[in-house]
């Protein structure tokens, strides 16, 4: 238990945001990061679902509103954020 509490705590001061700990465990608040902006990006659809329009994933896929003009050809692609990004934590 020593060891989970000596790595927990060091994890909190390898965050990329921060110069001083951070009173959470780094990967959490990258997750909690992650989290909010993925809610930017769902905004839409969570008031389509508040009014009663529940929306399909299909039917996200080709929503315009989300995926702008950088869908291009790929329509493989689930994500709205342009494929450049898809490798790196764009949202820190």
């Amino acid at each position: 238990m020593d060891k989970l509490e000596e790595l927990t705590n060091n994890l909190c001061f390898l965050s990329a945001r921060a110069t001083k700990s951070l009173s959470v465990c780094t990967p959490a608040r990258y997750a909690d990061i992650l989290c909010d902006r993925l809610r930017c990006y769902m905004k839409p659809y969570f008031r389509r679902q508040s009014q009663g329009n529940p929306i399909t994933v299909d039917a996200c896929a080709q929503d315009i509103s989300t995926w702008g003009r950088n869908r291009g050809t790929n329509r493989q692609r689930k994500n709205p954020w342009n494929n450049s990004v898809d490798d790196i934590m764009f949202y820190l």
